[in-house]
C-alpha cells in the first residue's frame, strides 16, 4: 500500500517536472512580467524541484527586468541525465501503477 502511494507520487511529480520542462524550454524569449512582485510570482509558480532515492529533479525559472530564464537538471543515481532518460523513467512508472 505504501509503495504504490510512493509510485504514484512519483509518477505525478516526473510528470509535473517534464510538463514544465516541456513548456519552459524557450522562455528565454519570453517577455517577463512588468513589475517584481509579479516576477517573483512567476518565478515562483514555474519552479519545481523533488528527490527521490537515487533521482534529483530540480526545474528552476528565474526571471530578470528584461529575459526569463530556465534550468532543468535531473540526476539519477547520482549523474547528471538527460530529459529523454526521464521521459523513459516516467514511462516505466507508468506501466508499473
Amino acid at each position: 500500500m505504501k509503495n504504490q502511494k510512493m509510485i504514484k507520487e512519483l509518477k505525478n511529480n516526473l510528470k509535473e517536472a517534464i510538463e514544465l520542462h516541456e513548456k519552459m524550454k524557450n522562455s528565454y524569449f519570453w517577455t517577463p512580467p512588468s513589475n517584481a512582485s509579479s516576477r517573483r510570482s512567476y518565478e515562483k509558480n514555474n519552479s519545481f524541484s523533488f528527490a527521490y532515492p537515487g533521482l534529483t529533479v530540480d526545474c528552476e525559472t528565474s526571471c530578470s527586468c528584461k529575459n526569463i530564464y530556465y534550468s532543468g537538471k535531473f540526476y539519477y543515481e547520482g549523474k547528471k541525465t538527460t530529459l529523454t532518460k526521464i521521459k523513459n523513467l516516467y514511462k516505466a512508472v507508468c506501466e508499473i501503477a
